[in-house]
């Protein structure tokens, strides 16, 4: 077992600690207030690069997670989460 992460939304809040959220293919965010969020993370195991103190390598032969898409991109994704703090930090 490499571990599970779980959270849940308490009261509400958009994006905060212990009030995650989610943002869909498109950028959306989306809050649900008392929803809970296990999420299984055996599929790291096979993607990290164990010559390289142990980087994830979404290239990788065996690596199962989800690749990197022409509708959403890591960067853009990136750069919307960024954006999304900045505001809610003024």
């Amino acid at each position: 077992v490499i571990g599970v992460n779980n959270t849940s939304n308490e009261s509400g809040k958009k994006c905060k600690l212990n009030n995650p959220c989610e943002v869909d293919e498109d950028g959306e965010v989306v809050v649900r207030k008392d929803a809970s969020y296990g999420q299984q993370t055996y599929l790291i195991y096979n993607c990290l690069d164990l010559r390289s103190r142990n980087r994830i390598d979404l290239s990788l032969p065996n690596c199962k997670l989800p690749k990197e898409t022409k509708k959403i991109k890591k960067k853009n994704l990136l750069d919307k989460l960024k954006d999304m703090i900045q505001r809610r930090n003024k």
